[in-house]
């Protein structure tokens, strides 16, 4: 009790020297006082107030309120939004949107880089990404352009056909003077500065067009090589709350595990930069993201690891993927395997809905050269639904055609298994389940999540809806 009274009376001297300021860019969060410490949202437990408030500058949030005692305490902590510049009017135009070219200076904020430099980013915004119908969030991260800032500068990354998305694109650190690394922690000192440019460019689209942006869907975040590796690690160390709105990981040629293959490249001496990018250690904090990757198992990057697909297996993380003998490609003559996000228009993925992740899917191919996994099983995003009560997933299965002779194709019938993630009103424990001509029962496992074995699907049979319905 004595720990609980001194923290407080700590948190009111706090209160009589703190600068109580607003900033219109962040909403408050809270900071906590109680038997354990004090804590900012999203940090880790500190001794005094003056100490969470140092750990949380690191992280870019501007506002904060404190809650027990019952007193309203604001820190004035600069947003990083303070040092994003856009121009009132867009850079350029076409019928697919409009494109502002913007700046993060660096030299007003250090946590954007450790140069003091202006860095490039731009943000596109889709026609058809309205207030009365918002459009989905991308961010796009680059490959090597030899620091040239060339993605953001010129729009040449840009999706004009994509018109219902805001997509922003930031630059590495490689821009300009500053050496870059794979867009992970870099610098002197070494800190997440290109997760800043991520997080504070996204800050900025949100309080400036948040009204055309739909969050609730969830972030898209998609890289190619050198931004194929941020795609694949910066979900692991990015702010939380921008961790927390990722929805889908999509990387082209990327390097899947920097800890396991790729230390001698990046070259941190401090073992615990690569453990807390590690997802054999930290997947927990990626658990509710849907990963896809594509490219060669040769790649001379050294990008590609299988064991990826067997932590996704393992853990029941929603990811799919193909690699082929095609080095720093996707594409491999006479091999017809599409490496595309999705094969069928009616798969998504997004944070408002039920997300069934697949696993022990046998038409999966986990080839030492050349393969796929989960390509070919399909889920009906539009059609989902949950409630309370019951949640309907229609799931389907088309068979890929034949990749090349010298691969098996896959089977016409496929077994798998589906585990529940997104689930937001539905929370039962005990659950029954029908797939067609199939019906079973089963428990929330140790884990938290339902898990449904043993499902089958014919290829080519079109739909058939998965029924779960909870059971007092």
């Amino acid at each position: 009790m004595s720990r609980v009274i001194a923290l407080l009376v700590a948190v009111l001297l706090c209160f009589a020297q703190l600068v109580c300021a607003e900033t219109a860019y962040y909403a408050p969060k809270m900071i906590v006082a109680d038997r354990f410490g004090v804590r900012i949202s999203g940090v880790p437990y500190s001794d005094t107030l003056a100490d969470a408030v140092a750990k949380t500058e690191a992280q870019g949030r501007g506002v904060y309120t404190i809650i027990r005692p019952p007193v309203t305490v604001v820190v004035d902590v600069p947003a990083l939004v303070d040092a994003v510049v856009c121009p009132d009017e867009p850079t350029s135009s076409n019928a697919g949107g409009v494109r502002y070219l913007c700046e993060i200076d660096a030299a007003k904020d250090s946590r954007f880089g450790y140069e003091p430099i202006q860095f490039p980013m731009s943000v596109k915004i889709g026609a058809d990404a309205t207030e009365a119908e918002p459009g989905r969030l991308r961010i796009y991260l680059h490959p090597d352009e030899g620091g040239s800032g060339s993605f953001a500068t010129d729009g040449s990354s840009n999706c004009w056909a994509c018109r219902d998305e805001i997509e922003i694109h930031p630059v590495e650190q490689k821009y300009s003077v500053s050496e870059g690394n794979w867009w992970l922690k870099s610098g002197t000192p070494v800190a997440n500065y290109n997760g800043n440019q991520i997080a504070g460019s996204i800050d900025y689209a949100l309080s400036r067009w948040g009204d055309r942006i739909d969050t609730a869907k969830g972030y898209i975040l998609k890289g190619k090589s050198l931004g194929g590796a941020g795609v694949m690690h910066q979900p692991f160390i990015l702010r939380s709350d921008v961790r927390n709105k990722i929805a889908i990981v999509d990387a082209v040629i990327g390097r899947m595990m920097v800890p396991k293959n790729d230390t001698a490249t990046i070259g941190y001496d401090d073992q615990s930069l690569y453990d807390e990018i590690d997802i054999r250690l930290q997947w927990p904090k990626v658990q509710n993201i849907h990963y896809h990757w594509a490219g060669g198992s040769n790649d001379n990057l050294g990008t590609f690891d299988v064991e990826f697909f067997h932590i996704c297996e393992q853990r029941k993380i929603s990811c799919s993927g193909t690699w082929l003998q095609s080095g720093h490609s996707t594409v491999e003559g006479g091999y017809a395997l599409s490496p595309a996000l999705f094969l069928d228009s009616d798969q998504d993925v997004t944070l408002d809905k039920i997300l069934p992740v697949i696993t022990n899917n046998t038409s999966n191919y986990l080839g030492a050269t050349r393969g796929w996994y989960n390509r070919g099983i399909v889920w009906n995003h539009s059609a989902i639904t949950e409630t309370a009560a019951q949640i309907t997933i229609p799931i389907k299965y088309d068979a890929i055609p034949q990749v090349h002779a010298d691969l098996p194709l896959q089977p016409s019938v496929v077994t798998f298994s589906v585990t529940l993630r997104h689930e937001s009103l539905f929370n039962a424990t005990n659950v029954s389940w029908v797939f067609g001509g199939q019906s079973g029962g089963v428990s929330r496992g140790e884990d938290g999540l339902i898990t449904i074995d043993g499902l089958s699907l014919t290829s080519g049979s079109g739909y058939t809806d998965l029924i779960i319905t909870a059971v007092n």
